[in-house]
C-alpha cells in the first residue's frame, strides 16, 4: 500500500536555517502582540503601582545584563553583588503580598490607594535588605575577616 499524500511534506532539514528562524521570530512577536493586548488592563493600583513596578522591572533587568557582563570577565564577587540585588528586587513581589493583605486587614483605604504604596514598600524594602547584606558581605571580605556566625549556627556548636 501506499500512503495518500496531496501535497509534498518537506523535512525540518529541508528548511533554510533563515526561514526556520524567521517562522520562530513571527510566532515570538504574536505571541508578544497577545500578552502585550492582555497588559493594557488598567492596574488596580492606578499610576503608582504602574510606575513602581516598571521601575523596578527596569532595575532588574540592569542587575542580570550587569552580572552576566560581570561572570564573563570573570569578575566573580561583582557578579555575586549583582545577582543579589536581582534576587532581592525579585523578593519584591512576594514581601508585596503580605503588605497588600495588611492593608485589606485593616481597611483603611481603598485598594486603589494602597497598591501603588503597597508595591513602593514591599520593592523598596527587599531592595535595600539586599543591598545591606551585599554592603555587609563585602566590607568582612575587604577586611579579611569573616561575618559573625547566627544564632542557630552559634546554638548548634554550643
Amino acid at each position: 500500500m501506499i500512503p495518500f499524500r496531496p501535497f509534498r511534506l518537506r523535512s525540518f532539514r529541508a528548511c533554510s536555517p533563515r526561514a526556520t528562524s524567521g517562522s520562530m521570530a513571527a510566532s515570538a512577536c504574536n505571541r508578544r502582540i497577545t500578552l502585550r493586548s492582555e497588559a493594557q488592563k488598567p492596574a488596580i493600583g492606578g499610576l503608582n503601582e504602574t510606575a513602581a513596578t516598571t521601575l523596578f522591572a527596569i532595575v532588574f533587568l540592569i542587575c542580570l545584563i550587569k552580572a552576566y557582563l560581570h561572570i564573563r570577565r570573570k569578575e566573580v564577587m561583582r557578579h555575586r553583588e549583582r545577582l543579589i540585588r536581582a534576587f532581592g528586587v525579585g523578593l519584591g513581589v512576594a514581601t508585596t503580598r503580605p503588605i497588600v493583605g495588611m492593608f485589606f486587614a485593616f481597611r483603611k483605604l481603598t485598594p486603589h490607594e494602597f497598591f501603588g504604596i503597597a508595591f513602593w514598600l514591599g520593592f523598596t524594602i527587599t531592595f535595600l535588605a539586599a543591598e545591606a547584606w551585599v554592603d555587609y558581605t563585602r566590607q568582612h571580605a575587604a577586611d579579611g575577616t569573616p561575618p559573625q556566625k547566627s544564632m542557630v549556627e552559634r546554638s548548634l556548636v554550643a
